[in-house]
């Protein structure tokens, strides 16, 4: 049977110099020895701290330290269809994010531009579900800055019947997005390259691209196939492994 090593799926932290693995670093962070990135009063990253509390990490390091010899090699055909379901997911959302962006934002298009925010959570919430079933550490740590960028921007999405859950769901209220200002609806889902739609939309991407690669590394390209003009090898992790 293939397998692939838990820790490659896991990644690791090639930041460190001394060559320390993610466990290790969180550690660092709880204990309040890691520095950067860190929150003054705790020693705690922030984006660390958000998978900490909705138990990303308690799963990871279930996993891994677990005596439990088959869960130090997982079926790499399991883990890849897990993968492919959040790749699917994530071009959905992007997918709709496009659709919403080329709108014309009138009087005149409100019905279908409602019908596609209310397609738009409904993908969403499916997507966020797929990436916390991942396994995949690179998956869920992007999947928890996509929802730090939805939390922050929770006052502009108020403003049309958008909110989100204790469990970072998103939910709408139909009546009061039937209402919502047209600028308002245009501010939050119209196309603006620095806007909320965009940075949402780059997010989705990032969580293809990881997903599309088995959650190890990112690629150039985007799930409709073009160039990612923010692709970075900075953002390239180590690829999987098997062993027969």
């Amino acid at each position: 049977m293939s397998s692939v090593d838990i820790s490659t799926l896991f990644g690791t932290n090639t930041g460190n110099a001394n060559g320390a693995n993610d466990i290790s670093s969180l550690f660092g962070t709880v204990t309040g020895t890691a520095s950067k990135n860190s929150s003054p009063s705790i020693g705690v990253s922030l984006t660390d701290y958000a998978s900490i509390k909705n138990g990303s990490y308690a799963k990871l390091m279930k996993k891994y330290y677990s005596n439990d010899t088959t869960t130090k090699d997982v079926d790499i055909e399991a883990y890849k269809s897990k993968q492919k379901l959040v790749a699917g997911k994530a071009s959905d959302v992007a997918g709709k994010l496009n659709d919403l962006m080329d709108k014309a934002y009138t009087e005149g298009n409100r019905e279908d531009i409602s019908k596609d925010i209310e397609s738009f959570v409904e993908k969403y919430n499916s997507m966020m579900d797929s990436a916390d079933k991942s396994n995949s550490k690179n998956i869920i740590k992007t999947a928890g800055w996509l929802q730090d960028l939805v939390a922050d921007n929770s006052r502009l999405l108020g403003n049309i019947g958008i909110s989100m859950d204790s469990n970072g769901k998103l939910e709408i209220n139909k009546d009061a997005l039937a209402k919502a200002d047209m600028d308002s609806l245009k501010e939050v889902f119209g196309y603006n390259p620095t806007g909320f739609s965009s940075k949402l939309l780059y997010k989705s991407e990032q969580i293809y691209s990881l997903a599309a690669t088995y959650g190890t590394s990112a690629t150039a390209y985007t799930s409709s196939g073009s160039f990612n003009r923010n692709y970075s090898a900075a953002n390239t992790d180590s690829s999987i492994n098997t062993t027969t």
